[in-house]
Formats: C-alpha cells, sequence, structure tokens
C-alpha cells in the first residue's frame, strides 16, 4: 500500500482501526536495541522492530497492537517514507531527496536530550536515531463526569538534506489509530535577484519558493497474514437530504485520489480475521484535502493522484527516481499497472 502526503496541509493522514480482544505475546523480530515495546496508561500496547537505511532513513516492521485486555496482531509489515519530492516555483530545481540524496547514512542526524526530553534514544552505531516519547492528547472521550485520557506512542527521527530537516514521525494512539506526518524546518536553499516567485530578502535577495510532496510507501499484513488483505474505496452521494454510501472493491492495481465532495476514504481489511462484532478488522485510511494540490508536468505522472494500492513488490519501493536504487519500475504510477 503507498500513498503520498502533499505539504501544505493538504494530506493528513488518520488511520482508524477496528480490532478484536484477546492475550498479548512477545516480539522476536529484531535484536533488543532496534526493538520498541510500550504499553500505554489505558493498558494498550504497541511493540515494533526498526532499522536504518540509506535511502529512507527509519523504517519501522512489524508493526503489532494490542488494545487492552486484547489479542496481540500485527498491522504493517513495514512503513518507510518513499520520497520527498521537491519542486521549485521557477522550475530551476526538482528535487527527490529519497532517492537522490537519502535520509539515512550521512544524512540522518544525531538527536540529543533536549529533543527527546522525557522520551527514550535508541541509538545506530554512534547516533542517537530514533526518540519514542509517551504523550497525552487531550481527551479520548466525554460525557458528563465520565473521561479517559487520550495517550500516544510518538516516534521520530530528524534528517538533513542540503538546507533542509525533516523530522518523520509516527503516532500511535492507544485506540489503534496510527498517523505518520512529517515536520520540515532548516532555511531557503535557492535564491535569484530578479524571480517574481518567492521571498524578497536583504541585498534584494529572493529566495525562491517550492512545495514538498510526501510520499509513503505501508505494506499492511493484517494480522500476520499477508496474502488476503482487502482493499476497498468508501464514497458518499447525498439525495434528497439522505447519505448514501457506496464501497468498492479494488481487484487490481489502481490508482486514485481524495474526493471531499465525496467523502472519500479506504479501507484495508484482513480477508477473514473477525471481531466481536464480526466485523473484518481493518483500517480505514483518511486522508484531509486542504485545497492545495502540487499536479506536476506529465513527466511526472506520480504526482496526479494521492493514493495507489499496488501487490507488494520488494523492488518497488521509492515513489519516483526508483529504478536508479532499485533497478525497476521508476515511479509509484507505473508500479499500479494493472497486476491482480
Amino acid at each position: 500500500m503507498r500513498f503520498k502526503n502533499k505539504y501544505l496541509l493538504q494530506v493528513i493522514s488518520l488511520i482508524t482501526l477496528l480490532l478484536g480482544l484477546g492475550s498479548a505475546h512477545a516480539a522476536e523480530y529484531c535484536a533488543d536495541n532496534y526493538s520498541i515495546d510500550q504499553t500505554l496508561a489505558s493498558g494498550a500496547r504497541w511493540d515494533m522492530c526498526w532499522t536504518h537505511d540509506n535511502n529512507h532513513g527509519i523504517r519501522y516492521h512489524h508493526v503489532h497492537y494490542t488494545p487492552k485486555n486484547g489479542v496481540r496482531r500485527m498491522v504493517l509489515m513495514d512503513v518507510a517514507v518513499a520520497q520527498i519530492h521537491v519542486p521549485y516555483d521557477d522550475n530551476g530545481a526538482r528535487y527527490h531527496d529519497v532517492s537522490d540524496y537519502g535520509l539515512g547514512g550521512g544524512y540522518l542526524r544525531s538527536l540529543n536530550s533536549a529533543e527527546c526530553a522525557g522520551g527514550t534514544l535508541r541509538q545506530h552505531g554512534s547516533k542517537n536515531a530514533v526518540c519514542t516519547q509517551v504523550q497525552k492528547k487531550g481527551a479520548a472521550y466525554r460525557i458528563g463526569d465520565n473521561v479517559a485520557q487520550a495517550n500516544v506512542l510518538k516516534v521520530f527521527s530528524v534528517s538533513k538534506v542540503g538546507a533542509y530537516v525533516y523530522i518523520p514521525q509516527w503516532l500511535f494512539y492507544d485506540d489503534g489509530r496510527m498517523e505518520p506526518s512529517m515536520l520540515a524546518t532548516g532555511s531557503l536553499q535557492r535564491f535569484s535577484s530578479s524571480a517574481s516567485r518567492g521571498w524578497l530578502l536583504t541585498g534584494n535577495r529572493i529566495g525562491l519558493s517550492h512545495m514538498h510532496n510526501y510520499f509513503w510507501r505501508l505494506d499492511f499484513d493484517l494480522n500476520g497474514t499477508a496474502n488476503n488483505d482487502v482493499a476497498k474505496e468508501i464514497n458518499y452521494t447525498v439525495s434528497g437530504g439522505a447519505r448514501q454510501r457506496s464501497v468498492t472493491t479494488f481487484n487490481s492495481e489502481v490508482a486514485r485520489s481524495v474526493s471531499p465532495s465525496q467523502q472519500r476514504s479506504w479501507l484495508i481489511s484482513d480477508g477473514s480475521q473477525r471481531n466481536a462484532k464480526n466485523h473484518l478488522i481493518g483500517y480505514e485510511i483518511r486522508l484531509s484535502d486542504a485545497g492545495h494540490r502540487e499536479e506536476g508536468p506529465s513527466f511526472e505522472a506520480y504526482t496526479h493522484n494521492d493514493f495507489y494500492v499496488t501487490r507488494a513488490n520488494d523492488c518497488e519501493q521509492i515513489a519516483s527516481h526508483n529504478n536508479r536504487i532499485n533497478g525497476c519500475a521508476d515511479s509509484v504510477d507505473l508500479f499500479a499497472n494493472g497486476q491482480s
């Protein structure tokens, strides 16, 4: 499963979980120093492994969720930042930071204790590569005097590419939600003395404006079974004041876009495992749209959609310029080529 996040608040992903109950077990998928295992105040637990990759930076794999008093189940086999595409408004540069530079290796920064206040720093080689923190997120629910505190496991790393600092982070909520996002800071990188696109600086210099398009790759293995997950699209229409829902199952690879007018979302379900309410366990993927969309020229067709469903392929990893790293199809739009 791959989908992309457009910057300028275009896409913020919120992934909602519907899981059953049972007992928890220990994870055994990596060395102890590459394992994250956190039980939150509610009794819910997240455990996973992390690893370093020169291009993707920090990847997370074998991600498991255990609800309070519930069954521990795998939800994700592997997740990673799949590209940071940076087109400048003057068309003088169109960077592909994950493939052409990388978020790992020398670009991965070592965190200090102040950046990980109250959390745990986790080392890769000599670097403090990953920070994990537990944070409060306000009320999970409130009705009268009945209120519960929401808690979240926050996991992040920091990479510096050129003048920019990227902070890919994941929030793992105690109710099972997962929210990937990208924080960005740093300084302007390209300048002009005559451009009309950008910010006026001292000395009549112009700091050229640009966009950041963020892509994530998510490999769902719900319930630990890799070959029976089902992807569906949910749309709503209104007729005579009544709202109607339609659900379409994808039987082959597809490229899709958000549709605010249809309240479009997507559902990834296990093919057999059901919860206590007899629903197939799964995640709903919601991509909000703030009215901004970077749609590149024809040679950047991968920017023309927001959400891709593709068959798992170890060679298909990076959303653009994939061929130079992995030696197969060059971009995610070409990954979605109609396979079952």
